[in-house]
Order: C-alpha cells, then structure tokens, then sequence
C-alpha cells in the first residue's frame, strides 16, 4: 500500500466539508505497478475508500517500461471523486441521482465536462455521466429585468 498523497487527502477533505456528514472516509490509495487504468471501490460500512492508480506501458526500445502520467493522475482522480460521489449517495448506486452528484463533484474539483466523459466512454457509462452534467447545469432561463 502506498501513502495516500496529499492532493488525494485535500480532495477528500474538501469534498466532505461540503458535501458529507460526520468523518470523511478513510481513503486508501494504491499504485498499480502493471495494470493501465485506475478502479476504486467504497465500503459504505467501514466507511472506506479504495483507489488504486494505474501505470502507463511503454516500450522503451529494448523493454516494456512504466510510468505515471498526466492521463493516469485525472484518471485516479476521477476515479476518486466517482467512489466519493458513492458514499454521498449511498442506495443510489448508478443511478441519476448518484450520476448527478459525481458530475458536481467533477464540476467542483476542476475536472472538464469532456474528460469526465471521456473517462465514462472508456467505463461503459457515458449516457449516464453526461445526463449527471446536464442535471448539474445553471438554468438557461433568463430572468425578467
């Protein structure tokens, strides 16, 4: 197991004082050495948290190599904010109500409508994010001067 960074932990904690009720969840990160792709899951009862980073493969000429990259750090924290956005909306486990919740947690912590939903298309849940962003969106409706 990995010490949890610090950006993992201010997240958490940001989210919670705005959002959540009692102790933020225990958050406990990971560092895949072989696997592309971050996954997490939320323990509702033991209130924890489950991230675990994935690596970027390469060949470097002579072997396969790893890295972490730009795409697998927004990956993690989408990922993190996606098991946050579960143990907000317990019950509610990928439906428009828990979808909507992780499109404002998105929206709150700086990450893109598109890499939200890039991130979904690569999941298999992109209709649903992208129902999540528009439920989140300000009303157009303007108002009478």
């Amino acid at each position: 197991m990995a010490p949890t960074p610090k950006w993992v932990e201010k997240i958490t904690e940001k989210v919670w004082a705005e959002h959540g009720r009692g102790e933020p969840p225990n958050v406990v990160w990971r560092e895949s050495k072989t696997k592309n792709g971050a996954s997490g899951h939320c323990l509702y009862s033991g209130r924890r948290i489950v991230v675990t980073m994935g690596v970027t493969n390469y060949w470097d000429g002579t072997s396969i190599k790893t890295k972490v990259t730009k795409a697998d750090v927004l990956d993690a924290k989408i990922t993190l904010l996606h098991e946050l956005a579960h143990a907000l909306t317990p019950h509610h486990n990928h439906d428009a109500t828990f979808y909507k919740m992780m499109a404002m947690l998105c929206r709150e912590n700086g990450v893109k409508k598109t890499e939200t939903l890039d991130h979904g298309k690569s999941r298999g849940y992109y209709r649903s994010m992208r129902r999540g962003w528009l439920d989140t969106m300000p009303s157009k409706t303007a108002t009478p001067a």
